[in-house]
């Protein structure tokens, strides 16, 4: 007898597993040190997971003692939480802890940090702390003087060498406006004869 054969259909149905946990955009967020509006950002979960191992979020203070006394987290749908001060803040930046579950089985949970840059406003400008640690500003300066101190030593004796530095914060604001120089990033040093 001539060998059989036949046709069929296999279907396949994979499922996600629970295995990313989620987080929050955006990491930094900008509020004004005197506006009357207190929401500072809206802020969305995202999961690489797939329904239902991901949204629904909760999104929510992290466990730190007296976050309650000063921030609000509000949802306001399945994927997005509205960040709120409840009494203003002087100008610097903040990290506000953040806890962060997915609806998986398991639920997942992520704690993780928001910047929160409370900033002088302006009709026209923002002037708000450098993003960057007031630790990397000392090695920019530390930096700066080392290479000041090389040019002076490498140069000849008889040749007068006047140096001064220009200094930026990470958006390219004046240093007329800023109060000390701990908060600027980049440095521009000018040498001459």
């Amino acid at each position: 007898t001539p060998p059989a054969t036949g046709t069929g259909t296999l279907i396949i149905h994979l499922e996600d597993y629970n295995d990313n946990a989620p987080f929050v955009v955006p990491s930094v967020a900008q509020v004004c040190e005197d506006a009357g509006d207190m929401n500072v950002a809206v802020v969305a979960g995202r999961d690489r997971d797939l329904a239902p191992n991901a949204a629904p979020f909760k999104i929510e203070l992290g466990k730190q003692p007296g976050l309650d006394k000063t921030w609000r987290v509000t949802r306001i749908n399945s994927t997005h939480s509205q960040i709120m001060l409840l009494h203003s803040l002087k100008k610097a930046n903040y990290q506000l802890p953040l806890l962060i579950t997915d609806s998986g089985v398991p639920p997942l949970s992520n704690s993780t940090e928001v910047k929160v840059q409370v900033c002088i406003c302006t009709k026209t400008k923002r002037y708000c702390s450098s993003a960057h640690s007031h630790r990397t500003s000392l090695v920019v300066l530390l930096s700066t003087l080392l290479l000041v101190r090389l040019c002076e030593y490498s140069r000849p004796a008889d040749l007068t060498l006047t140096c001064w530095c220009r200094w930026f914060d990470s958006v390219g604001n004046d240093p007329e406006t800023f109060e000390t120089v701990e908060k600027y990033s980049t440095v521009l040093i000018f040498c001459g004869s």
